[in-house]
């Protein structure tokens, strides 16, 4: 790195390259993924493309280069090449007004989220710096900030927030709602993180100073996304205070900018942990109300679906008399005034409000009765929301394993069951409180809604799946048991020197004993 550089954030470009952010000297610094420098930009002022103090930077629509510009309280957007393009945010407290904004991140839908240490909370901002909300107040309840850093978004949209005096982390959903929180203290010397950022693989990263006096270090951790601890490097720094600054390669390399070392640290990756692909956002249907127009025997449905990277769902509509949750409750609503193209079929639009009228009168056959209405969707995934983890081949079985990382229980088969009442029922048939199929009966809810054998083979096969063998499921729990060396060799490591014997690697739902529990795996 440059002499005297103070690097504060860390980012990989989509091009393999570093930026980072230099505080001490007011600039920006480019380098290739080997640490050689390309180029510098900015300077100490108040002008445009000047800095003071610029602390995190984020990469947003169009390849540009988002910058908070932190005692200057505004944010600066770049050009890739570092050409200035606008600022937005003023000194002040008000909406869209920043005192110390320090961390930064812009999610999958280009919302910009900035936090503020002298105001303690976080705003958000479209790409173009138009205020859209905040949260936060200064405290230590949950939910609470004092001194809010460095922030990150993960693959589900959370946001995660550097709480530097409580010394913790805060998570939130994207609209500021508290989820939960973990300490960043108490473990051997190291606490008061000060940074964070997540890899492209899932891993979170956090770096700040040691909580000793006379043991001032960077450090590094790598934590899974609840907080928890998977390893430590230290990186002593002969006195000074920290900050930690790191990030991931395309390649999985981490690198870690230590400051006032002036060196750039590549900690390349030996083995990997096996982890899930995020799976798509499920379609979220709402039932915005239900009124019967004077007169008619007519319920009209106002109803929107949510899905955020589907367009098109599949959609239908369920009827259930006083509220029920069995079949004997079940009405499948047939008869509609008017059209219900786009609206209850194949090609149903997500994100806007939908209207539908229901003759009701001529699909349920009563006088007078109350009825709870619910729209199903169902987007390109399986009925099932899986989560599957492969395990590789092992001496005793040259097959690898696809498996199911947890268990589907009665409840999720009667969701199925719903769906497919709902969107197709044409080789299956309601008789009571029964479904019947070719097999004969499959369900009944008669007994705590139980689903049979025969039912989760109905279910498995629509969706090309199967259960578990035992054999199957033993060799699964002995990749997750914690503790016990299995028979799979590790695939990601990172530290010199490291080549542990086989270890347990793989999250697996190994707990659960239940009858009432079934793993799936694919049919081919």
């Amino acid at each position: 790195m440059p002499l005297n550089c103070d690097p504060h954030d860390l980012i990989v470009t989509q091009e393999g390259t570093i930026l980072l952010t230099d505080v001490g000297n007011d600039k920006i610094h480019e380098f290739e993924a080997n640490g050689t420098l390309i180029r510098s930009f900015g300077s100490l002022g108040t002008g445009n493309g000047q800095f003071t103090n610029p602390v995190e930077l984020a990469i947003g629509p169009g390849n540009r280069i988002y910058v908070t510009d932190t005692s200057n309280h505004r944010i600066q957007i770049l050009e890739r090449n570092g050409t200035f393009v606008k600022t937005f945010g003023t000194n002040g407290t008000g909406d869209g007004q920043f005192n110390k904004p320090r961390g930064l991140a812009i999610s999958s839908d280009n919302e910009v989220f900035i936090s503020e240490e002298g105001n303690h909370r976080v705003q958000v901002f479209d790409a173009n710096g138009t205020f859209l909300r905040k949260w936060g107040t200064q405290g230590n309840l949950d939910g609470q900030l004092n001194r809010p850093l460095s922030l990150d978004v993960d693959f589900n949209g959370d946001v995660y927030v550097i709480d530097f005096t409580n010394i913790r982390v805060n998570v939130f959903d994207k609209e500021g709602a508290f989820k939960r929180k973990f300490n960043t203290s108490g473990e051997a010397n190291y606490g008061k993180a000060a940074f964070l950022s997540f890899t492209p693989t899932g891993l979170l990263l956090t770096g700040g100073e040691s909580s000793v006096w006379y043991q001032k270090e960077n450090f590094l951790k790598l934590r899974e996304r609840d907080g928890s601890a998977i390893k430590t490097f230290s990186f002593p720094v002969g006195g000074a205070d920290s900050w930690g600054a790191s990030s991931m390669l395309h390649d999985g390399t981490i690198v870690f900018a230590s400051r006032h070392d002036d060196k750039l640290y590549f900690l390349t990756q030996t083995y990997r942990v096996h982890r899930p692909t995020p799976s798509k956002d499920a379609p979220l249907p709402e039932v915005i109300s239900v009124t019967q127009p004077a007169g008619t025997n007519h319920l009209e449905i106002k109803y929107r679906i949510t899905d955020a990277d589907s367009a098109k769902v599949k959609a239908g509509l369920l009827a259930f008399k006083d509220g029920g949750n069995d079949l004997t409750k079940v009405i499948v609503p047939k008869t509609f005034v008017g059209s219900v193209a786009g609206k209850l079929d194949e090609n149903t639009t997500t994100g806007v409000v939908h209207t539908v009228t229901w003759d009701a009168k001529a699909d349920w056959n009563v006088s007078y009765g109350n009825v709870e209405m619910a729209v199903v969707a169902q987007d390109d995934r399986d009925l099932m929301n899986f989560h599957f983890l492969t395990l590789p081949a092992t001496d005793s079985n040259s097959t690898p394993l696809k498996i199911s990382r947890s268990p589907i229980t009665n409840g999720d088969c009667l969701n199925a069951w719903y769906t497919l009442l709902a969107l197709e029922n044409n080789d299956f048939a309601i008789d009571g409180n029964e479904i019947r199929a070719n097999s004969g009966v499959v369900y009944t809810s008669s007994s705590g809604t139980t689903t049979n054998s025969a039912g989760r083979e109905y279910l498995f096969n629509k969706m090309n799946l199967r259960q578990a063998t035992t054999a199957e499921l033993t060799r699964a729990r002995e990749a997750a048991t914690p503790g016990v060396t299995n028979k799979f060799t590790p695939s990601f490591k990172v530290g010199p020197g490291e080549r542990p014997v086989k270890v347990n690697e793989y999250g697996f739902d190994s707990d659960s004993t239940s009858s009432s529990h079934y793993w799936v795996v694919p049919k081919n």
